[in-house]
């Protein structure tokens, strides 16, 4: 049987790339693998193979609580790792710190080439669907924020927690792919995540991300994948990064921040594509009221925008970064959040 997969688009990166996902058209356990195991030597049962298997599964899971390697050469390396940030380095780590990693070596990866066929396959139907995304303590759309629960809200979202191919996964600018594996609800139209953006996430201004939903309707089913595109995180603004709204893996975006003089503060700022294709940027506390609305002039320049402790400048820096601005609205709907941590910069 061939490798199943079809090919996904990644519309964060510019020009937009394509990767491709598998999917089983079969999935393998304990009583399968036995099986196949006794067809190569009949001389040991089913029932021993699963058996040993089973013992195999127990020994490793307590050898690397025992904060033991183990490495079987040429198939795969288990170890224990310590994903935690403290904030001193007195604080005790949680009692679920440890997380188990594996390591497939290249030896493997060949083995498993040199026999591989391939099977290009058409998009499954009856994909997750997301219709609604947003951090649940500010309930603002489309915003994320690690280590804050951020519920999804459509159809065909629950998943088994036990399939370890399904789940809610985050795919940033650097096209880094991290599982979500704290979950608060699980049901076929409501997810609650805990946000990971794994060890080394892509940094300000490229906050963009997708969200990737898999699931399957039987036990070996195919795969089915929905996403769910334009979730941004917080952007750090500071003197060595003024670039907002940078879409996907931009290195620079249509709008720069220019001065805002006051200390560190969390704030956000609403870009709007009106009706009449104006644009319009407002700034406002992390919580609260918005300041009033201010129109981007069509060929660019500086805007001032009330809202904080201090007025914010911003700058467009002509007409093509306006249609630029323009563009980036119209591929986001018209409406973007860009929720932001500004330093005091451009003044004392």
């Amino acid at each position: 049987m061939p490798v199943g997969y079809y090919v996904r688009e990644n519309k964060l990166t510019t020009p937009p790339s394509y990767s491709c996902q598998t999917t089983a058209e079969d999935t393998l356990g304990y009583d399968e693998i036995a099986e196949l195991i006794h067809t190569l030597n009949p001389s040991i049962t089913a029932a021993q193979v699963k058996t040993v298997l089973q013992n195999f599964q127990q020994v490793v899971t307590e050898q690397i609580a025992d904060g033991k390697f183990v490495k079987l050469k040429n198939f795969v390396s288990f170890m224990p790792r310590l994903q935690v940030r403290l904030d001193l380095p007195t604080d005790d780590i949680p009692p679920d710190a440890v997380k188990v990693a594996a390591k497939i070596p290249r030896q493997f990866n060949r083995a498993v080439q040199n026999i591989a066929t391939y099977e290009r396959l058409g998009y499954p139907s009856k994909a997750p669907e997301v219709v609604i995304g947003y951090e649940t303590n500010t309930k603002y759309p489309r915003f994320i924020r690690e280590g804050y629960p951020f519920r999804l809200s459509g159809k065909f979202l629950g998943f088994d927690v036990d399939d370890e191919d399904l789940g809610i996964f985050l795919v940033d600018a650097n096209d880094n792919e991290i599982e979500q594996d704290k979950i608060a609800l699980n049901d076929p139209s409501n997810v609650i995540i805990t946000a990971d953006f794994g060890e080394a996430p892509a940094a300000s201004p490229n906050v963009e991300k997708t969200i990737l939903c898999r699931n399957r309707y039987t036990s070996n089913g195919t795969i089915r994948e929905g996403s769910y595109e334009h979730v941004r995180s917080m952007n750090f603004i500071a003197a060595d990064q003024l670039e907002m709204f940078v879409a996907g893996a931009d290195a620079t975006g249509p709008v720069q921040a220019v001065k805002h003089n006051a200390p560190a503060e969390d704030c956000r700022v609403e870009a709007i594509l009106k009706p009449d294709n104006t644009i319009t940027l407002a700034i406002g506390p992390y919580i609260g009221e918005m300041g009033p609305p201010v129109t981007v002039p069509p060929e660019g320049g500086n805007i001032v925008l009330p809202g904080l402790s201090v007025d914010v400048r911003l700058h467009v820096a002509n007409a093509a970064a306006y249609a630029a601005l323009r563009n980036f609205l119209l591929a986001h709907g018209r409406y973007v959040l860009e929720v932001c941590n500004m330093a005091q910069f451009g003044g004392a």
